[in-house]
């Protein structure tokens, strides 16, 4: 896992060591005040003149300008460097989402993938820019100091260092509690983002239902769990943090006793003391953060492993695939698809192909949308084999440019309506996009919009009606001009003339293509040169049962 993280850093490693260099310098200029305050009492005042105490003065002066300028480049670097491995860990998470068989988001809760892509990378990103250069940073400062304090004084320095095991073992001691109700309340905050993305997806449904009173008590009652770990949470938090700062006020007790007691026997300096106890002070909110750290390092590895088990380091097989360019024959073998241990396609064999149209129908769940699934290689089959021309579905490495899937729930985009027909062309259609509008039968629709085709709409279209969005979602698939096209109930918002008028149209521009047309209505024969009617095939187990047309 962490040669993955590792594997993403690496290329950052400069930032880091000329952060670490800043780090350094300003460090060892903020060592000086305590120094330079020792000698004014020591020497300078008792001593000295009071151009010598001038001189000291500008001397620290000039040390505090030149901290201030490193730690406001420091953290411009900071930031950039933070914001940049967020979006690498970002886009490799996302990417790897997207690669994954559309069986994951069904069983996976959306929330929950929104919070990974969030708030779990929020958090890993911030190990790797603030808890780890925080780290380097307090230790730099607690070895600095020690060995300044170490240099003034051997046996103060050791007795002022007897809170530091218990110290340890306090941050240890927790841990195991601190990390369980942790993990509740991730989880519990990944369910709250999942169930207010379901309700707000689900409006309609809310509003016609008049559950108003029960969505709250619902959201209520994932509050008041999450107040109650959250209270638990803050509640060990508490106990380790308190204990540590017990703990470190306790040193500067030890220091007056027994440093006093060597200034009253004359073996050391009022001076000394003084920058000692100042010394000490400025070894506290390390130490701290170093203890913290342990806290912060563990949350982090949480989502690091949350992250990491939804990444799949696959080598690239792209240059072992092959380029279809045109598509003659789509070959479905002897597949097998079995669902929950019930049989959902049987040995099922057919050949689509090109120039004609298909007509697929059946009752909802018997197999129909899985034979898509399995053409748009979504899923793998349980057995048989699937080709396009003759090549395995897996080997092709232009799958996606060659298939075109318009379905019943039209996805669009917040976006412009020129920007959603475009979306995933590979390449500029080299028809005048008012000929597609028109092919599609969406002019009189674009028209009608205030900035016509530039105008923005809602990802779920709200300003449209079902058959518009519909007709979007098919302009979309024409754009890209495609070697196959599969309609999964795509039409039927539609009208039968319009549908006749678009589907008529289609071919007419794309004469070579296979088109299969997934419907519930009954004037498929219209439309297609063959039928394949699944609910025969479940009842006879015949592959070959078809109603020409």
């Amino acid at each position: 896992m962490f040669r993955f993280y590792f594997h993403i850093i690496k290329k950052y490693i400069r930032h880091y060591i000329l952060l670490i260099v800043l780090f350094v310098i300003t460090n060892a200029l903020s060592l000086v005040t305590p120094y330079a305050l020792k000698i004014i009492i020591d020497k300078t005042i008792p001593q000295g003149t009071y151009e010598d105490l001038v001189k000291i003065v500008l001397l620290l002066l000039g040390c505090y300008i030149i901290r201030i300028g490193f730690s406001f480049y420091s953290g411009i670097l900071y930031v950039n460097v933070s914001r940049k491995i967020i979006a690498d860990i970002r886009r490799v998470l996302y990417k790897n989402l997207l690669k994954k068989d559309t069986s994951f988001f069904k069983e996976s809760k959306t929330g929950e993938l929104i919070y990974l892509l969030t708030n779990d990378v929020d958090k890993v990103q911030n190990f790797f820019s603030s808890t780890l250069l925080n780290y380097i940073n307090n230790s730099m400062v607690v070895i600095g100091v020690l060995g300044v304090m170490f240099y003034f004084n051997v046996s103060l320095t050791l007795v002022s260092l007897v809170v530091l095991p218990f110290l340890i073992i306090n941050t240890f001691a927790l841990k195991g509690k601190i990390k369980k109700t942790y993990l509740k309340l991730v989880d519990i905050e990944g369910n709250i983002y999942n169930y207010f993305l379901e309700r707000i997806r689900n409006i309609r449904v809310l509003k016609s239902n008049n559950v108003l009173s029960e969505e709250i008590q619902t959201l209520n009652n994932y509050h008041n769990t999450w107040r109650e770990n959250a209270v638990e949470n803050t509640y060990w938090n508490g106990i380790s943090s308190n204990i540590t700062t017990f703990l470190i006020a306790i040193g500067p007790l030890i220091i007056l006793l027994y440093g006093g007691k060597l200034v009253y026997s004359d073996l050391m300096t009022i001076g000394t003391l003084i920058a000692f106890i100042q010394y000490l002070n400025r070894i506290y909110a390390p130490i701290i953060g170093l203890a913290a750290g342990a806290n912060e390092f563990f949350q982090s590895k949480v989502s690091m492993k949350r992250i990491y088990d939804n990444i799949t380091e696959e080598e690239n097989t792209d240059d072992l695939k092959e380029k279809v360019l045109e598509v003659s024959t789509i070959t479905l073998k002897n597949i097998t698809v079995k669902y929950h241990e019930k049989y959902i396609l049987k040995d099922f064999s057919y050949t689509f192909n090109s120039g004609k149209t298909y007509g697929i129908k059946g009752k909802s769940g018997i197999g129909k949308s899985t034979m898509v699934n399995l053409i748009m290689n979504f899923i793998n089959p349980d057995s048989g084999h699937i080709n396009i021309n003759n090549i395995s579905i897996d080997k092709v490495k232009n799958l996606t440019s060659l298939i075109g899937l318009i379905e019943k729930e039209n996805q669009l985009f917040h976006d412009t309506v020129i920007n959603n027909i475009k979306y995933g062309a590979e390449k500029e259609n080299i028809m005048e996009f008012r000929e597609i509008i028109r092919i599609i039968c969406l002019s009189d629709v674009i028209d009608r919009l205030e900035d016509h085709e530039n105008t923005t709409i809602t990802f779920s279209g709200s300003t449209l009606s079902d058959g518009e969005k519909q007709r979007i979602a098919i302009a979309r698939v024409f754009y890209k001009q495609p070697e196959i096209i599969i309609f999964d109930e795509a039409t039927a918002s539609l009208d039968v003339g319009l549908e006749r008028i678009i589907l008529k149209n289609i071919r007419e521009k794309l004469p070579n293509a296979i088109i299969l047309i997934i419907s519930h209505r009954n004037n498929l024969h219209e439309f297609c040169d063959e039928i394949i009617d699944f609910e025969k095939l479940a009842y006879e187990n015949n592959t070959k049962l078809l109603v020409t047309s």
